[in-house]
């Protein structure tokens, strides 16, 4: 084993290490004391199960990442890439159905892996605390669906970059870049009425009291939307959402069918008034801005150190290979990676906030906006309490408990 070699397994064993502590001090974190804001909806049985499911959650994860972790070590320092380098190359495949080869096996390898541990937390964790609806079919359904669906945007990547290096020299990294932001657009807007329906069935709201109101409320914030839809998220959990996606015509509010049964129209609204908000304020687009910035870092790293034969070294590879240097570097990246996606849940708390504000300003409901809220925590049985660090570190939502405090601090503005 060289230096490099150890320097990619610090690498790895870093961000487990990371969230390891996090996840140590939520559990550490948690109080029997249901806080005041809650006492009204939940009881001392019902508080202590949230508080059950954090754990078993927790614990999991936990379990779940060193066994990956340990797996990944292993692949690496008993010379896998090595073994998977010549294996594809011993079909004297072109340089891109290599690549496509080579990523495919390790996507598929990484999936295959996980399968055993997405059972145990669908029908073992969420089947004892009373969320999940999914049947055995549906989820090798889902999953041989989602696997076809990664394989085929990861392929088209890395046959872009493969084919750009090749084939240019001086601009490659910038025609990469530029296809990537446009492939990202493109994604976003396709992705409400091709992708997402092929796990769900998008059926759109019916004429009522609750359609003309939230018509009613689209218009007075003058936003046009490609239709209102209610998903069937009942058929694979009782956990309930909401959020508006898609860029231009192909804009959709979309609600849970579970969110319809449980809330009120009033509170519904709020919450509508919520993702209206992120798309008003243009948290859409910034989140799409921070993306491509996130590329284009992403890209640098890669155009530095693609040619290094220090990279290969790292992976025990002797010999130069385009498609392999692509994988390894992603690996390398992961703490920037980390550091980045802080940086982006930073930004979605403050965007969630923004949002919150918007829905009482416009709504100007703040009560049914708070109460959907805490009905929204308590069917989702969402930790109440967790570590700062916990939240700094993995949260794109701030806690319910300082949402509720910024809304009342908003109102409270507003009286005085």
């Amino acid at each position: 084993m060289n230096i490099y070699t150890l320097i990619v397994n610090f690498i790895l064993i870093l961000p487990c290490m990371v969230f390891f502590i996090s996840d140590v001090l939520n559990i550490k974190h948690l109080s029997n004391n249901i806080p005041e804001e809650f006492q009204t909806y939940y009881n001392k049985d019902s508080y202590i199960k949230s508080q059950l499911y954090l754990k078993s959650n927790t614990l999991f994860n936990i379990l779940c990442s060193v066994y990956l972790l340990f797996i990944q070590l292993l692949f690496l320092n008993l010379g896998g890439f090595v073994k998977l380098n010549e294996f594809v190359k011993s079909f004297n495949f072109n340089y891109i159905i290599s690549g496509i080869l080579f990523t495919s096996i390790i996507i598929l390898f990484n999936n295959i892996l996980q399968i055993p541990f997405q059972l145990y937390r669908v029908f073992i964790i969420e089947e004892d605390f009373g969320f999940n609806k999914m049947t055995m079919r549906l989820f090798f359904t889902d999953l041989i669906k989602s696997y076809i669906i990664n394989i085929l945007i990861v392929n088209i990547l890395i046959v872009t970059i493969l084919f750009c290096l090749n084939s240019f020299s001086k601009y490659a990294w910038g025609i990469i870049f530029i296809f990537i932001i446009l492939f990202e657009i493109f994604i976003a807007c396709i992705a409400p009425i091709t992708i997402m329906p092929l796990f769900n069935k998008y059926t759109p709201m019916k004429e009522g009291i609750l359609k003309d109101a939230i018509a009613h409320y689209l218009q007075k914030e003058n936003l046009n939307m490609q239709g209102i839809f209610i998903i069937d998220g009942s058929k694979r959990s009782t956990k309930t959402n909401a959020f508006l996606t898609g860029f231009w015509k192909f804009k959709r509010i979309v609600f849970f069918d579970t969110l319809i049964q449980n809330h009120t129209k009033e509170e519904i609204l709020s919450i509508l008034g919520h993702e209206v908000g992120h798309y008003k304020l243009h948290h859409i687009t910034k989140n799409l801005a921070l993306s491509f910035i996130s590329t284009a870092v992403m890209l640098s790293v890669f155009a530095l150190l693609i040619n290094r034969t220090w990279v290969y070294t790292a992976f025990m590879l002797s010999n130069y290979s385009l498609y392999a240097g692509l994988i390894f570097i992603n690996i390398l990246y992961m703490p920037i990676n980390l550091i980045m996606n802080i940086i982006g849940n930073y930004l979605s708390r403050k965007y969630e906030y923004q949002a919150d504000l918007y829905s009482i300003k416009t709504y100007k409901n703040a009560d049914s906006m708070i109460h959907g809220l805490k009905k929204l925590s308590v069917d989702n049985l969402s930790n109440l309490t967790p570590h700062k660090f916990k939240v700094f570190l993995n949260y794109t939502h701030p806690t319910i408990i300082n949402r509720i405090q910024a809304i009342q601090k908003e109102v409270k503005k507003y009286k005085e």
